[in-house]
């Protein structure tokens, strides 16, 4: 009689008095109950084992099932399945993992009511903000002290998220400092850099250069009405010298921290940059 046997490669079979290891015929001789010889003719062949590899990319806090476990890590991966012959397939995976998504936000920032601000999000290639827009800023005007939060997607579809706070101030409490300061003005409230605001209770102001060196600090709060008539600019003003020595600084960038309460308790706290111009 004659059998078709297949097995996987890498495996054996016995046959002729041995085990067998590559295909071909082979014949066996077995004696059967009345002392007669039956000889068997077997047809064997090999199935093929396959092999394959690929690739595959997760985000950062992501995994994926490999190796029997789910692996958040960069690295190549080998797993063993059964193909259509019963053989092995094995499947070998080199996975990337994305750096964690970076999402550049504007800070937190006060403004009073009925006003308005632009914020803005980076690092990523698309953006959903709680406001419904899809665009990397969103002009926002809150009638009350509101959290808006944004998600950015990067072009693998990666997620990050971030949030900002815009604080709502009564109109009669009001704190900012100008930006430039221009010791050449023929507006003399503009020769000193005062800081501008109404119910202001207590502040402090320290300006540094750009080497954080400290070149200016002030805790006076007390309140001039402005030359425009309004209210109020506070302290004696920054005369663009170092540390009020009459010592003059050139003309550069420098970084301002304020600090302080308004009438109702409130704290504020602001910093930005000061331009010097001589």
């Amino acid at each position: 009689s004659s059998v078709s046997v297949v097995i996987c490669s890498g495996d054996s079979v016995f046959l002729e008095g041995a085990y067998q290891y590559s295909a071909g015929t082979y014949f066996d001789t077995l004696t059967g109950g009345n002392n007669c010889d039956s000889i068997i003719t077997t047809i064997l062949t090999f199935a093929s084992s396959d092999s394959s590899l690929t690739a595959a990319s997760i985000c950062f806090g992501d995994s994926m099932l490999l190796q029997g476990a789910y692996q958040t890590t960069a690295g190549s991966y080998v797993d063993s399945f059964s193909n259509a012959g019963g053989c092995d397939s094995v499947v070998t995976t080199n996975l990337t993992v994305s750096s964690q998504l970076s999402v550049q936000l504007s800070s937190d920032t006060t403004i009073v009511t009925g006003g308005s601000v632009v914020l803005v999000a980076s690092g990523g290639a698309s953006y959903l903000w709680s406001t419904g827009d899809t665009g990397s800023s969103v002009t926002v005007s809150p009638t009350s002290t509101t959290t808006y939060w944004v998600n950015v997607s990067d072009s693998l579809g990666c997620l990050g998220t971030g949030q900002v706070t815009v604080t709502v101030l009564p109109a009669e409490y009001l704190v900012y400092v100008p930006n430039v300061l221009s010791l050449s003005s023929v507006n003399l409230e503009h020769t000193r850099l005062y800081v501008y605001g109404r119910g202001v209770e207590s502040l402090e102001l320290i300006i540094y250069d750009r080497w954080g060196k400290k070149v200016y600090e002030s805790s006076d709060a007390s309140a001039t009405t402005r030359s425009d008539g309004q209210c109020c600019a506070y302290g004696i003003g920054w005369d663009g010298t170092y540390k009020e020595t009459g010592k003059p600084l050139n003309s550069a960038v420098f970084v301002y921290k304020l600090t302080g309460l308004f009438s109702n308790g409130k704290e504020f706290i602001e910093s930005g940059n000061i331009t010097l111009i001589k």
